[in-house]
């Protein structure tokens, strides 16, 4: 059954729903009370992803018809989340049932209609695993209109790339949801701010370094520990700012016992040796190694480098940054003169790299560089150190660097990708 719009004189097709009328097998077109068509929503639940205690559902949306000239569309699902557009991939996250409300409107004429969305059992499954999986779903997720979007939806995306790894992504979504749901006691509100304000710093450090200076004493408080080291990292590898040192001394002597306490003076040393004031790196580093318990007098420590490093190879050959992040965190916590002789550096410009924070992970591989010109991983150094400035924009830079490693190291293990790469669009 068709039904059709009146519009400057013609009369346009739409397919759309039909009843029967009572007593005959004569269709009759569904209209709304002044004699207009309804308009009909056509929906499609292409497959789903179940991952990480999420169940999130691929939801085609269109209209039935083509949207006649001069009208605009509306779309709002009972999830809360609305859109604007005339065609569109919504995520619904969970697997309820769900209606979903269609208004077309040209001035004061207004349509509206409806339907429900069932999610029956046997669609087909997508896995992050898949590549092109994985990116359909994270597109359709960030393609979307923030403040469109529910705050219990933004949550169950939020958690999703969370989940995957995507910290890029959830910066996109971040201040949405911290706009709708601003409560400090949710145990999801640190993940989400730090990650705003992380992503904010790639571009505007000292924006980010003021809002976190502006957040309530209270919540400063709740989150100490977390919050202290994240703005002495913004204060050293984003802004180069002298008083991180002070910062860090200050941070030190409230307990001095703690973790936070150790890795406040390691941010210190690494304020100096970016400076290129090695002595001074030193002796901060050296303050933060007495605080660590260890019976063998540093015996162990060259081993439990190298336990750290292929610890981090292999996290990293898996995708998982965040733990590799965490697994950096607790080494240079244990050894914090690792940096000056070990492979800590590229390692850490690796990571950050994994978790798209290139000019951090850039101004460490420079370090490593100068630190250590005759380490035999100075190879290894310039090509994360090219990937790092293809990253930033600076391709040129970088398809020189990794053609002269494969033509001046054909046998080195890193040669066949650099070729490959020194030809990268």
């Amino acid at each position: 059954m068709e039904l059709g719009w009146k519009q400057a004189g013609k009369f346009t097709a739409i397919p759309t729903s039909a009843w029967v009328h009572p007593g005959t097998t004569k269709l009759v077109r569904i209209e709304q009370s002044q004699g207009w068509p309804v308009p009909v929503p056509t929906l499609h639940v292409k497959s789903y992803i179940g991952y990480a205690n999420l169940w999130l559902y691929e939801l085609s949306v269109s209209l039935a018809g083509a949207l006649p000239e001069g009208w605009t569309v509306q779309w709002k699902f009972s999830d809360g989340s609305t859109s604007t557009q005339k065609e569109f991939t919504h995520v619904v996250v969970g697997g309820n049932s769900q209606s979903v409300t269609v208004k077309l409107q040209r001035g004061r004429d207004v349509l509206t209609g409806g339907r429900s969305i069932n999610f029956v059992e046997n669609l087909p499954a997508a896995s992050i695993k898949n590549t092109a999986d994985l990116h359909r779903y994270l597109n359709a997720m960030t393609n979307a209109n923030p403040a469109e979007l529910s705050e219990p939806v933004l949550r169950g995306y939020l958690q999703f790339f969370q989940a995957v790894e995507q910290e890029p992504l959830m910066s996109r979504l971040a201040a949405a949801w911290l706009k709708k749901n601003p409560d400090l006691g949710d145990p999801f509100w640190l993940p989400v701010q730090l990650s705003r304000l992380r992503y904010l710093a790639q571009n505007e450090p000292a924006r980010a370094l003021a809002e976190l200076r502006g957040l309530p004493n209270h919540t400063r408080s709740k989150y100490a520990a977390v919050l202290d080291l994240f703005e002495l990292d913004l204060l050293v590898f984003n802004l180069n700012d002298a008083s991180a040192v002070t910062r860090a001394t200050e941070i030190s002597q409230r307990d001095p016992k703690s973790d936070t306490a150790r890795l406040a003076l390691v941010r210190a040393g690494d304020y100096f040796r970016l400076q290129g004031r090695s002595a001074e790196a030193i002796t901060r580093y050296q303050q933060a190694q007495r605080s660590v318990v260890e019976d063998s007098e540093g015996r162990k420590l060259p081993a439990q480098d190298q336990a750290f490093s292929m610890t981090l190879e292999d996290l990293l050959s898996r995708n998982e940054a965040v733990v590799a992040e965490q697994k950096l965190t607790e080494w240079e916590a244990r050894h914090p003169m690792a940096k000056l002789d070990s492979d800590f550096l590229i390692w850490r410009g690796r990571v950050l790299l994994a978790r798209g924070r290139q000019r951090e992970a850039l101004a460490e591989i420079e370090s490593f560089e100068k630190l250590l010109p005759e380490s035999p991983y100075q190879i290894d150094a310039a090509y994360y150190r090219a990937q790092a400035l293809f990253a930033l924009g600076r391709q040129a830079e970088a398809r020189l660097i990794w053609a002269e490693i494969a033509k001046q190291y054909p046998q080195h293990p890193l040669a066949i990708s650099s070729l490959e790469l020194s030809t990268k669009k």
